[in-house]
């Protein structure tokens, strides 16, 4: 079975001290997306970005090297020190990054469950 993914947005908004970037996936995200994700997220590291949030509300599923990319990419894009924001995920996508220790890497936002067509995921 083929992933299904896509990037849905990417924007950018500056601030009077600060310059966020928020980039919104959607769908499985494993070996089948990485190529297209690096093609797209590598410019990140030219618009020098001071924050950077990637929105993953609906991503299903992510693969761990696949987040572990996002996460390179996104350390890339950001100031030494700096870590992104993985803004909602999925618990399972939460378990992965942290049993894979890549929490540490960035700052996890969002609920811990997620309700989707009347039941909710814990």
């Amino acid at each position: 079975m083929l992933a299904e993914w896509r990037i849905v947005r990417f924007a950018e908004r500056s601030g009077p001290s600060k310059t966020t970037a928020t980039v919104r996936l959607s769908g499985e995200l494993d070996v089948a997306a990485r190529a297209v994700l690096r093609e797209h997220l590598a410019p990140l590291a030219t618009k020098q970005v001071d924050r950077l949030v990637v929105d993953v509300t609906g991503v299903p599923y992510m693969d761990c090297a696949t987040a572990e990319l996002i996460l390179q990419l996104a350390h890339e894009a950001l100031p030494v020190g700096v870590n992104p924001i993985i803004r909602n995920p999925r618990p399972i996508v939460r378990r992965l990054l942290e049993l894979s220790d890549l929490a540490r890497q960035c700052t996890v936002e969002g609920k811990r469950g997620h309700q989707e067509n009347g039941r909710r995921e814990i």
